[in-house]
């Protein structure tokens, strides 16, 4: 019987463990890409679940009550202390005008409390003749709780109604103004009571829309409990209604706030758009005009 040749079961040798090196190779680098991978998930839950988790802080970054003058010199104003459904305690400032013709309620930005936002009120209760109350939400300044979408608008509704009384009108006569996440409340409000005239600066038409635009890798859509659907809510308001935004804002897209103004079916609505300026920024001098020529009069 003839025995191969030492070359030849050299090379089958070699040729086994090339083999068996490839597979080796393979092997490690297959375990190394699921390891990769199972690190990369979990890194994605990590980080969806603090996004669900921080969900409310992210929403609701309520200053500090020590950061603002809780007596601002110069500003004439009643302490309001108002009682919601479930009994929580909530703070405002009712700002009254001598002769005033109008009555509004005003929503601050989720990042404001009454010391920072009454001011800025307190001119257009000058400028428009209004008796104008600015409530601070659950959690924010000195009232209580915690803030939430369906509560604040059930506060919205109870500022209202306190607000309309207090003036001897009709819920239906005021004028609700929303800032920044507090148009997402004054849509709510505005759904249940039906205003007369609605006024917008720097909002959305969604506030899950927005944080989806943020954050594209997350199924924020799904996972928020905050959602917002201002132009849902609006969609049947035919009240009078005016809005602006900034194109340069970095926090709130401006196609979200002019797909809000698109889905408003009054036919009085007007929208300003502000090339040049940012979502903090003062409402231009156009929109300022339109507010006081077209706002209708509640007295």
């Amino acid at each position: 019987m003839n025995q191969p040749r030492p070359e030849v079961e050299n090379a089958l040798t070699d040729d086994r463990k090339s083999d068996n090196a490839t597979k080796s190779t393979g092997k490690k680098w297959r375990t190394s890409l699921s390891r990769l991978f199972m690190l990369a998930s979990l890194a994605y839950l990590f980080v969806l679940g603090c996004l669900m988790f921080f969900e409310r802080r992210l929403i609701y970054p309520a200053p500090d009550p020590a950061l603002g003058d809780w007596n601002p010199p110069g500003l004439v104003f009643e302490d309001v202390w108002l009682k919601a459904a479930d009994g929580t305690k909530l703070n405002g400032w009712y700002l009254p005008h001598d002769s005033a013709k109008r009555v509004m309620l005003y929503f601050h930005g989720n990042g404001e409390h009454l010391p920072w936002s009454a001011p800025d009120a307190d001119v257009w209760r000058t400028r428009l003749n209004a008796n104008v109350l600015v409530m601070d939400y659950r959690g924010y300044g000195k009232s209580e709780g915690q803030p939430s979408e369906p509560l604040l608008i059930q506060d919205g509704v109870k500022a209202a109604k306190w607000l309309a009384s207090r003036n001897n009108i009709k819920p239906s006569d005021l004028v609700l103004w929303g800032r920044s996440i507090g148009g997402g409340v004054a849509a709510g409000v505005a759904q249940q009571i039906d205003p007369q005239a609605v006024v917008m600066e720097s909002t959305f038409d969604s506030l899950a829309d927005v944080a989806a635009s943020h954050v594209r890798w997350f199924p924020v859509r799904r996972m928020m409990t905050n959602q917002y659907p201002s132009a849902k809510r609006l969609a049947d308001f035919e009240g009078v209604y005016l809005q602006w935004h900034g194109m340069r804002d970095p926090v709130v897209p401006f196609e979200a706030g002019r797909r809000l103004y698109d889905a408003v079916a009054s036919p009085s609505k007007w929208f300003i758009e502000a090339p040049k300026l940012g979502h903090n920024d003062a409402a231009p001098e156009e929109f300022r005009k339109n507010v006081m020529r077209y706002l209708p009069e509640a007295f």
